[in-house]
């Protein structure tokens, strides 16, 4: 494998993202997107493969704690810089330190606002009571509380812990990526995780996206770290037990996926240290314990309603984007959609109504793209190698 991300490639991406922007742009030059986001676009693609290319090489070499502090130091700064710019750009678009059409950010806001100045017996008795409306959003608008009577309701500060929130969440991509892979992959996949676009947006967002993700790699990380060492303790049990029940405070399905995921890796690890049948056994047990304890009651229920309204909210969904004019989506049904999930959402190169945040990270979205795309390419030139071999 080749220990750094090549040359060739970055300057063939940024070429093709040039390209297409282009063509879009002069094919559909009444719908063409306003400067401002064409060059917000191209700043995160060039800087995003020029970068990965720079940064694998000279941070190859480093040593593991110089390398980590690069990482963090470098994931830190940059989205902090977006946090201070995108306030205050927003505050001069909208009138307000929101993005466009904020509905989920300020219903955020105000339950944070409420939860701030209420008797916490309150705002438990509102998410976790009986007649609670679910716990989906629970562990978010408990969060902005939090943070709200601390520090006060500063909409600045919530971001700008966003901005270390996912520095750290970097941190332990590389963690899971070294021990499951090696240290080269590592360190690759770790500066990406700093340069993506997409996670220094969000930080500039109200919304509860790079909290959910720091909690979903961490869990990843302690569950692989625990199914791997040889010396189990409670405290690699119990953390990502409780990582585990905050994911369901921040979206239901997503908790019992992880509990799910997690009783998978135990039937099919092959790490070393699940030789043993009665160790297997145990954590079985444990992750069966766990998922008792955590999807009881107003989670259970939540999941329940969550399931048997899947086609409904699926119908209603495609319904109102084609009354808004997407009319190509009333023919996205699940048959029509499974091919195209590993690579949606597509970079929108457009200038779309209503559809601000899309133009801010078609940048993002163009990488995700190009990187999967390239990646298959690769795997499927190599399988033809080999087969090619094979009949020689």
């Amino acid at each position: 494998m080749v220990p750094f991300f090549p040359k060739q490639v970055s300057l063939r991406a940024i070429t093709t993202y040039l390209i297409s922007l282009a063509i879009v742009s002069v094919l559909y030059f009444r719908y063409a997107m306003s400067w401002g986001y064409i060059l917000l676009g191209a700043t995160f693609v060039s800087g995003f493969f020029l970068l990965s290319n720079q940064w694998t090489i000279n941070w190859g070499a480093l040593p593991q704690k110089r390398f980590e502090r690069n990482i963090f130091l470098f994931a830190v700064l940059l989205r902090l810089v977006w946090v201070v710019a995108s306030y205050f750009y927003y505050l001069s678009a909208t009138g307000t330190p929101f993005e466009f059409d904020a509905m989920d950010s300020f219903g955020y806001h105000d339950s944070g606002l409420w939860l701030s100045t209420s008797p916490l017996s309150e705002g438990f008795e509102a998410f976790f009571g009986p007649d609670s409306v679910g716990v989906s959003d629970a562990g978010y608008a408990l969060y902005l509380g939090l943070l709200y009577r601390i520090f006060g309701p500063v909409i600045i500060i919530p971001r700008i812990i966003k901005a270390f929130i996912s520095a750290y969440t970097c941190i332990l991509i590389y963690h899971l990526a070294v021990r499951m892979f090696d240290e080269k992959t590592g360190r690759i996949a770790a500066i990406m995780c700093v340069l993506m676009p997409n996670l220094i947006i969000y930080c500039g967002y109200h919304l509860k996206e790079t909290e959910m993700l720091f909690l979903e790699v961490a869990f990843l990380e302690r569950t692989d770290y625990l199914i791997r060492t040889k010396r189990v303790t409670f405290g690699t049990l119990i953390l990502p037990t409780l990582l585990a029940g905050s994911l369901f405070l921040f979206r239901t399905v997503l908790g019992a996926t992880a509990i799910f995921s997690f009783a998978t890796a135990i039937l099919f690890s092959s790490a070393p240290a699940m030789k043993k049948n009665l160790r297997r056994l145990a954590f079985a047990g444990w992750g069966i314990l766990m998922m008792l304890i955590l999807s009881g009651g107003t989670i259970m229920t939540e999941a329940e309603g969550y399931w048997e309204s899947k086609s409904e909210n699926l119908s209603n969904r495609r319904m109102e984007q084609t009354m808004r004019g997407n009319r190509w989506a009333q023919y996205a049904t699940g048959a029509v959609m499974a091919p195209m999930v590993f690579v949606l959402p597509f970079s929108t190169m457009v200038n779309v109504d209503e559809q601000y945040g899309q133009q801010e990270k078609h940048g993002g979205n163009f990488i995700r793209n190009f990187i999967f795309i390239t990646w298959n390419i690769s795997n499927m030139k190599i399988r033809y190698r080999l087969i090619g071999k094979s009949f020689q």
